[in-house]
């Protein structure tokens, strides 16, 4: 069986690859992969053929062998040999793509050649050099064409999607439901602070506060946050996430009107006083829900529509030409 190491490259192979350079296997022109008789499959009235579907392979080929060996073909995956999986996968993708691509078209959805440029120039930009770059593109045996062209596929896919999405939104009986869910345990809370640079002085300041003296008064008169001397210490209102994470920790643990033990971060040595905790409320979080939830509304709303896309077209395999 394949091992989880040789299972995980398979799908970084398969989402990187086939979302981005092997999107340019897929083509709404006949002419331009019409150099074999032999077909592997028919997307309504475009045909794919097999030439240019092993052209396509050979480069996942490559990368799976440089990876795992030339012996990964042998080995099961999902109840059949790896080589079979790849190969029905990789078409799967073809046909998929040229759908998508076929549909962008009839929309009037592109992409420009400085989407194409830019997106060039990030890809290089993960290699050591220019010169490595061109090595690995040759040991793929890919031209400039190849790579630019399969680049703008993508790119066209990514704005189709960008395209359909926009108008998606989250439904606010959703935003409700999910912050009536989750609202007791977010909390918000106000703290002051006394920031110093010296531990034994900080220690010496927090005796001070806890004795009773005015924690704002000590606050203007010892922090070095320069903000001390105008807000006399208080921080304001501050969620989870919003400060580094050890004076987070201290400040959520306190109730209020106490004050934590010194504490160190990176700014220094902190004394805090929890002034206020309470629960946030939907409006203030509305936003932030929104965001988090938003991609899988987008991603429920693309299936829904590829899916509609799938079930109008015309698709015939010839995985006996694989």
């Amino acid at each position: 069986m394949l091992n989880k190491k040789i299972k995980i490259t398979t799908l970084l192979v398969f989402s990187i690859l086939a979302a981005s350079l092997l999107s340019g296997c897929s083509s709404v022109n006949t002419e331009s992969i019409d150099t074999s008789n032999i077909v592997v499959a028919k997307v309504n009235n475009i045909e794919i053929k097999k030439d240019y579907f092993d052209e396509v392979f050979n480069v996942v080929k490559v990368q799976q062998e440089e990876i795992n060996g030339p012996e990964i073909w042998e080995q099961e995956y999902d109840g059949k040999k790896f080589i079979d999986y790849t190969k029905e996968t990789l078409l799967s993708n073809i046909i998929n793509e040229t759908i998508l691509l076929k549909n962008a078209a009839d929309l009037g959805v592109t992409a420009s050649e400085d989407q194409v440029d830019m997106q060039i120039e990030y890809i290089k930009n993960n290699f050591e050099s220019e010169a490595k770059y061109n090595e690995y593109i040759q040991s793929l045996n890919l031209t400039e064409k190849y790579i630019r062209d399969s680049i703008r596929k993508s790119l066209i896919i990514n704005n189709l999607y960008q395209e359909l999405t926009s108008s998606v939104t989250v439904p606010e009986e959703d935003l409700l439901a999910t912050y009536n869910a989750i609202k007791d345990s977010m909390y918000s809370v106000r703290a002051s602070h006394i920031l110093m640079d010296d531990y034994e002085e900080a220690i010496k300041i927090l005796e001070r506060a806890k004795a009773g003296e005015d924690f704002n008064k000590l606050a203007v008169a010892y922090s070095i946050d320069p903000s001390a001397k105008e807000n006399r210490g208080d921080l304001g209102y501050f969620t989870s996430g919003d400060m580094v994470a050890e004076f987070e920790i201290a400040a959520f643990a306190l109730e209020p009107g106490e004050i934590s033990d010194v504490v160190k971060t990176d700014y220094g040595y902190h004394i805090i006083k929890l002034e206020d905790k309470r629960v946030i409320t939907y409006e203030e979080v509305k936003s932030q829900l929104e965001q988090q939830l938003l991609p899988q509304y987008q991603n429920q709303y693309l299936s829904t529509y590829f899916q509609e896309l799938m079930e109008k077209s015309d698709v015939v395999t010839y995985t006996e030409n694989l």
